[in-house]
């Protein structure tokens, strides 16, 4: 009786001074997040709604040092709310996919007719250019020519995030081909789609694709 009655005098005082000994962590829940997440990336979640993909993955990192402080009702009530907003993320991720997709097939064949005049046009007025022009221009095209080329596998794969960015850059290639007042936007725009390409690569090496991995990406040309 004596063992009994101290066993349950150290319980009390475990659950007074240290309520979380008494509670267990909300390891079910975790789980179920963590799957989320996982259902997420697959979704490519991280691709096409990457900013709120960030804030939930903060998210949940604060949420797993809540239970590591052992302050398993917060952990659990957040975790509830970030389980939802996985699931709804991978709705809103599917829709979005759609969206960008539709963009990119309707403005594909239009860049691709501006990008064809732009090569014709060159090469009629090639030899009234001086040479610094000439270059320039040449160089601004073969640019564009090679994001174009990106745009067109990216479609093929099924891949649509940071096609936009894209092809607003070609579209700054042929409308200052030479450079001229547009430099601070050409490159802010070549960030942009370094940012996108970059983005792909990650998503090829994440799918096993270990080929290109270690390469340094070569910074864009300005004309």
């Amino acid at each position: 009786m004596r063992r009994v009655g101290t066993l349950s005098l150290v319980f009390a005082i475990c659950a007074l001074i240290l309520p979380g000994c008494s509670k267990k962590p909300p390891s079910d829940e975790l789980a179920k997040v963590e799957k989320a997440f996982a259902d997420a990336r697959t979704a490519l979640a991280d691709k096409y709604a990457a900013k709120k993909f960030k804030d939930y993955e903060k998210a949940l990192a604060e949420t797993k040092t809540l239970l590591d402080e052992k302050k398993y009702d917060e952990a659990k009530k957040n975790l509830d709310a970030l389980h939802k907003k996985m699931t709804d993320l991978v709705v809103a991720s599917e829709k979005l996919k759609e969206k960008m997709k539709a963009e990119a097939v309707e403005e594909l064949p239009k860049v691709e007719s501006e990008l064809a005049g732009a090569r014709e046009k060159f090469g009629n007025e090639e030899k009234k250019l001086d040479e610094e022009a000439r270059k320039a221009t040449e160089e601004s095209l073969k640019r564009a020519e090679e994001t174009l080329a990106e745009i067109k596998q990216a479609v093929e794969a099924g891949e649509y995030w940071g096609l936009k960015a894209k092809f607003t850059f070609i579209r700054n290639k042929l409308a200052h081909p030479t450079g001229g007042g547009a430099e601070a936007g050409a490159t802010k725009g070549e960030k942009k789609v370094e940012a996108a390409s970059k983005a792909e690569k990650d998503h090829k090496s994440d799918k096993g694709d270990k080929a290109g991995k270690g390469k340094k990406e070569t910074p864009p040309t300005k004309p």
